[in-house]
């Protein structure tokens, strides 16, 4: 399609392959996808759109998963930068963690309101199935904070550093509550 097009153009290589989608349409505690990391890719993107947590303000986090159970060990260390504005009024700030059990994608709480669309963004996975390095992931995020007259941006950074096994996963979830809505789509790269 369009997407695969426009990504094989802007990176000079094989594109954007789609490997699973899976649609939340009603509420689950967290979203896994796991078993479709292999050899033909190094780098994978997961979209995520209108992802609606049920319970209000809430922050949206992610965690790995190796050998089909999710890592949440406190071995994770991230950063989010985010931006919020409601008018011409705009408020910068950052958010990191060391040692932490799962690394933030938004900085801010997001709108349970389904009229707000929820969390939307990309993230990033980058060779996963190496056991030479620890791994990285992040992205962007944008959503309407927890109040629907907001909109927020969020660039974040995440790395596991409990060792350099390789993973095979990533998992999606809400601080506290489930998600009640949303879109999930994992590409990977064509070397």
């Amino acid at each position: 399609g369009v997407l695969k097009r426009l990504d094989a153009s802007l990176i000079g290589g094989g594109g954007y392959e789609k490997l699973v989608e899976t649609n939340v349409t009603s509420a689950v505690a967290s979203v896994t996808l796991d078993g479709y990391f292999s050899s033909t890719y190094d780098i994978y993107r997961v979209y995520f759109f209108n992802v609606v947590p049920v319970s209000d303000n809430v922050q949206f986090k992610f965690r790995f998963v190796s050998g089909g159970s999710v890592v949440t060990s406190s071995d994770y260390k991230y950063l989010v930068e985010g931006g919020y504005a409601s008018g011409s009024s705009v408020t910068i700030d950052t958010a990191s963690a060391s040692g932490a059990t799962s690394a933030n994608i938004s900085r801010h709480g997001i709108d349970n309101q389904d009229v707000s669309a929820g969390g939307n963004g990309y993230y990033d996975i980058f060779n996963p199935l190496s056991t030479d390095h620890q791994k990285y992931a992040g992205g962007r995020s944008w959503d309407s904070l927890n109040d629907n007259s907001y909109i927020a941006s969020h660039i974040n950074t995440a790395k596991y550093e409990a060792n350099t096994n390789a993973l095979s996963g990533v998992n999606f979830f809400f601080q506290s509550g489930n998600i009640a809505t949303g879109t999930f789509v994992l590409y990977g790269l064509k070397k």
